[in-house]
């Protein structure tokens, strides 16, 4: 279970996607970037292969 998660990731376009998420809320959003590929994923029983599988390119 997630329980909050938020980040900035590159797009395949090379924009950068700003996200933030706790259940029942998410915000997506696309910007600028000073730091990239950054991601934290906090929770119980987390699977970290899909995970890393959502944000691999």
């Amino acid at each position: 279970m997630v329980i909050r998660a938020k980040g900035i990731v590159e797009n395949k376009e090379g924009g950068f996607i700003h996200f933030d998420y706790i259940p029942g809320e998410a915000v997506v959003k696309e910007g600028q970037a000073a730091i990239i590929g950054r991601i934290c994923v906090i929770g119980a029983d987390i699977n970290r292969a899909a995970v890393a599988e959502l944000f691999s390119k």
